[in-house]
């Protein structure tokens, strides 16, 4: 480890601001720029296998596991040899290849025979852009634009910085890169001497760019080529891709699974527009307002690796030459494994919109009595796709005496929409068509989402020492719109699962069909209160 037996952490920001008039009295600028480059170390460890044993040679074994058993009846070792593979699957070689060789003479607790402090690069900036405008005595007009970037390449800070998709392992990785932008415009209206009215617009939108990496990025392609999918690869949303392995090769990877996101791509774009109105009348502060959203995001239903590219295990339950030593099954030439591969990361394009208007008033009840109240209320339709690729199931709709193999049987679509009939003709399946739903997000909208909020501040003494503050509410707010849990977006029949037995070096004569719809998602309410004591 370098550093003297300590992670790397090196973090230097810097920036600067400027700003001021660029007509007297008129018109005003402000500009500010921030960078943050930080390089932060993280101690990455694991049991690997020997360069011997990616070889093929086991008469020396590692990470616990026994020596392979069987090789010599399944032709695969001499008699007079019987650790030594003589052949070696291409593919399973290749998956072999994403692990490093072990670096400790002396394994650690748990066998851990690599371990390496690995720097991470964390850079990001900002830029800061602001306009305002006295138009008159009683409008002002202000502009402000924001624009980041916040990447992290490869080696990347992993779940450390709450990313998600890779393994632990440096030769295959994924470099991110976020990168956003904020418009907002607004316009201050003072209405005599007793109101003010705030007209907003804001446009914000957020990517997340995912792409190939590590320190070998060629085996990407070379293990995508060598490892055909069992779909065709006109219906892949990304062209590479490796294969998920739920718990890695067990002892020989510290039961990690082994897997990759990139290529990985998402993007979401906020629209809104709000006006915000008050008025002073004696001890009462009046406010009213409304807001219009409209919003969109596209992004794939989940990680690259486990979404379109083979999902296996090398447990001996797993393969057709079980050897009790999970990398040698993965390495057998030949060996075929129980393998499951979606047709596609299906691109999900969900889009949403709010509606939302308010009334309250502040009220000095009393010198040292204030109340707060009001109401929102808000119309959240549940998302929807432009394209209406959407379905749910129905239990009530589900026909026991319809094939096990027909994955429309139940669910219901968007009303015109055909998709069951369309994916007869893509996948040369023989679904029943499904039935119409409610409407294109296939879920009534609710009109009811009344939601009043009392507040008191008190001071019992009068002194202006002491405050007791009480308030309740009732909020209501959207669940996490995604592909996953808004919109189904791998459904069926949009997209279909194949589990098949097969090597990894030749696709599958046939390819079996399943699907598995499921329900859609509601908004959330809340309800809060909260009590509050302040003392001098």
């Amino acid at each position: 480890m370098p550093n003297g037996g300590k992670d790397v952490l090196r973090r230097n920001d810097f920036g600067y601001s400027l700003g001021g008039p660029i007509k007297k009295d008129k018109l005003f600028f402000f500009l500010s720029q921030e960078w943050n480059i930080e390089r932060r170390g993280q101690t990455r460890q694991s049991c690997v296998p020997s360069a011997a044993e990616r070889a093929g040679d086991f008469t020396t074994t590692t990470c616990g596991d026994p020596q392979p058993t069987g090789l010599v009846a399944a032709g695969l070792a001499n008699a007079n040899t019987p650790y030594i593979m003589n052949s070696l699957s291409p593919a399973g070689s290749l998956i072999a290849e994403e692990l490093p060789l072990p670096n400790l003479a002396t394994p650690l607790a748990g066998g851990v025979n690599w371990s390496q402090s690995i720097t991470t690069p964390i850079d990001w900036n900002q830029i800061n852009f602001r306009l305002d405008y006295n138009i008159s005595h009683s409008q002002t007009l202000m502009f402000r634009f924001t624009k980041d970037s916040w990447t992290n390449n490869a080696p990347n800070g992993n779940a450390a910085l709450g990313l998600w998709g890779d393994d632990p392992f440096p030769a295959l990785e994924s470099n991110w890169a976020q990168p956003s932008e904020q418009v907002v415009a607004r316009l201050t209206s003072t209405l005599g001497a007793s109101m003010v009215n705030d007209l907003e617009f804001a446009y914000a939108n957020n990517r997340i760019n995912i792409t190939p990496g590590g320190t070998d990025p060629g085996l990407l392609a070379q293990t995508t080529a060598a490892i055909p999918p069992v779909w065709p690869e006109k219906y892949k949303t990304s062209k590479l891709g490796i294969p998920a392995l739920w718990g890695g090769l067990e002892g020989y990877t510290s039961y990690y699974n082994l897997g990759m996101i990139a290529p990985w791509h998402n993007d979401m774009d906020i629209y809104t527009v709000g006006d915000n109105f008050s008025k002073v009348s004696g001890t009462h502060t009046l406010h009213f307002g409304a807001l219009i959203g409209w919003s969109g995001k596209n992004e794939p239903y989940t990680d690259t690796s486990t979404g379109e590219y083979p999902s296996f295990t090398t447990a001996d339950w797993d393969t057709s030459i079980p050897t009790g030593n999970d990398l040698a099954n993965l390495l057998a030439p030949g060996a075929q494994f129980g393998i499951a591969e979606q047709s596609s990361n299906l691109f999900a394009h969900i889009r949403w919109r709010n509606y939302e208007v308010y009334a309250g008033d502040n009220w000095k009840a009393r010198r040292n009595l204030t109340i707060d109240a009001g109401v929102r209320y808000s119309i959240l339709p549940p998302p929807f796709q432009p394209d209406n690729q959407l379905t749910s199931f129905r239990p009530e709709l589900y026909n026991p005496a319809l094939p096990a193999s027909d994955a429309c049987n139940g669910i219901v679509t968007v009303p015109g929409y055909t998709p069951c009939a369309n994916a007869n003709k893509l996948f040369g399946t023989n679904f029943t068509e499904a039935a119409a739903g409610e409407n294109r997000s296939l879920k009534y909208t609710n009109y009811h989402l009344f939601a009043p909020r009392l507040g008191l501040s008190w001071d019992p003494t009068g002194s202006g020492n002491t405050a007791i503050r009480a308030g309740f509410g009732i909020f209501y707010q959207r669940d996490r719109v995604s592909a996953f849990g808004s919109v189904n977006a791998s459904n069926a029949p949009f997209v279909l699962i194949a589990n098949v037995t097969r090597t990894l070096d030749a696709q599958p004569a046939t390819t079996p069909r399943l699907a598995a719809p499921s329900q859609l998602v509601d908004m959330i309410r809340a309800t809060s209160w909260r009590t509050l004591c302040n003392g001098t």
